[in-house]
């Protein structure tokens, strides 16, 4: 199914209840995406292969979940906001070389992660904690912190000196200035605060989810979207251009429904949420492609829109047609024509106990990366070429 193209120029948002007025005038490229619409995809399609990479630690190192994951040329940066609250850093090829475990209130101190980004002037690890932006650099070095003005969730940095802020419209007004209670991204310089991005869903009865992958930043263009906003917006040069908008038809979440019903009672009622679908941003993108996941009927779904060939991809298990490896695909990363997922040991163990004997003894890439699972791996790597 190809999506569907259209322009706006009053700008039609899905899943949200509120237009960005100070955008209403300007024309923006819309793409509906209806992921529904498709067929279960082989990996074949979209991949020319896959290879594995084993992230060994030292014993004296542990890292529990990865809730962001980033890659540049030269490293690969892994963070653990919440079970061990540091940030790691890898090389090129996946070996580990420091871990940035500060907890304190002092210089170069955190009590807690927010978000972590690399600074794409310089070439450092920006640390969000809730007060201060820390700054090191790719050997684990504190340079230098900045003292936020605001509650801050979400985050990028543009520059050296120069940040992209997310403000959720559900976080807790005690926490966010009235001045910029009605934006939900900010620009910050450390001199002023400039509000780019009027809040789409104004309602406080929409609950507050944990959110991870929502912003993204290739060559000057931001993609953002949010929980329950079916719109992926587009901004090049801080400016709103374009927009993917998720068409679930008649599943479409509907938003009224938690000041109606109340919230613990949706969110407690498997049975309500089955009926319906919504978005649950896992954003990443490298100019051609679009990654994010959703819910569907109650399950989690990944979805794949090459923009090259006007094509969607989507689903919770794709046809692994390549080797004897995992028949779905856990998205952590999109960089340099490849995806990287992110699992567990433990996972490609019980897959491997999973297959038949037979398959067992074939020499396959999936097959030797198992044989070469030790005791000092804390996280298995899948690299898949894109086509």
């Amino acid at each position: 199914m190809r999506p569907i193209y259209f322009c706006l120029i009053a700008i039609c948002l899905f899943g949200c209840s509120k237009s960005p007025s100070s955008f209403s005038e300007q024309e923006i490229e819309m793409k509906v995406l209806k992921p529904e619409e498709n067929p279960r995809a082989k990996l074949s399609e979209m991949f020319e292969g896959i290879q594995y990479k084993l992230i060994d630690l030292p014993d004296s190192v542990y890292i529990g979940k990865v809730d962001k994951f980033l890659v540049n040329d030269q490293n690969m940066i892994l963070g653990d906001f919440y079970q061990s609250a540091q940030v790691m850093v890898l090389d090129a090829e996946g070996n580990y070389k420091v871990s940035i475990k500060h907890l304190g209130g002092g210089p170069g101190e955190y009590i807690e992660i927010n978000d972590v980004s690399l600074n794409p002037e310089n070439n450092t690890i920006d640390i969000l904690s809730p007060n201060k932006i820390i700054r090191f650099d790719m050997e684990g070095r504190f340079i230098e912190e900045f003292f936020l003005p605001l509650r801050v969730y979400k985050f990028l940095s543009l520059g050296e000196n120069e940040f992209l802020f997310y403000v959720p419209s559900n976080m807790a007004k005690e926490l966010v200035d009235d001045q910029f209670s009605d934006y939900s991204l900010l620009k910050w310089n450390l001199e002023e605060i400039t509000p780019i991005f009027e809040d789409r869903v104004n309602n406080d009865n929409i609950p507050f989810f944990a959110e991870r992958d929502v912003l993204k930043v290739v060559d000057g263009e931001i993609l953002f979207s949010m929980t329950f906003c079916d719109t992926i917006y587009s901004l090049k040069d801080l400016e709103y251009k374009k927009a993917f908008a998720l068409d679930f038809g008649n599943k479409k979440y509907p938003l009224e429904d938690f000041e109606k019903y109340g919230v613990d009672n949706i969110l407690n009622d498997p049975a309500y949420r089955e009926n319906y679908a919504y978005h649950r941003p896992n954003i990443h993108y490298d100019g051609r492609r679009l990654v994010t996941s959703y819910r569907y009927e109650g399950v989690k779904k990944t979805m794949i829109y090459d923009q090259l060939k006007d094509t969607i991809y989507a689903g919770v298990f794709f046809e692994n047609d390549i080797d004897l490896g995992l028949p779905y695909l856990a998205i952590k990363g999109l960089y340099n024509n490849k995806i990287f997922t992110l699992h567990q040991p433990e996972e490609f163990l019980n897959h491997f106990n999973g297959l038949s004997d037979r398959n067992q003894k074939v020499d396959d890439n999936f097959l030797r990366i198992v044989d070469d699972i030790s005791e000092q791996t804390a996280i298995v790597m899948g690299v898949y070429n894109l086509k």
